[in-house]
């Protein structure tokens, strides 16, 4: 989505959405991509590779960043309840 100030549109904050087949989405975080209010949508790119264990790897480009995203696991859990003190 897009905002408009004045007569110049600012792009908003992007995201990272994954859904399944069925459209229902199952996680959604927005990306740390520095100039983003200067970019379109065909600034961005989206590549894919496998890690040195075998993990999937996800690379965001953008003009001024690369932001590299990797499926979450039951370390990414754990860690997540410790800092919001969950336990």
């Amino acid at each position: 989505c897009e905002v408009t100030i004045g007569e110049r549109i600012t792009a908003r904050r992007p995201e990272l959405r994954i859904v399944t087949m069925t459209n229902e989405e199952i996680s959604s975080d927005s990306l740390p991509v520095r100039g983003y209010d200067r970019c379109e949508v065909l600034d961005y790119w989206l590549s894919t590779t496998v890690g040195p264990q075998n993990e999937a790897l996800y690379y965001i480009v953008s003009p001024k960043d690369v932001v590299v995203a990797r499926p979450r696991d039951e370390d990414d859990h754990v860690t997540w309840l410790i800092n919001h003190e969950l336990y």
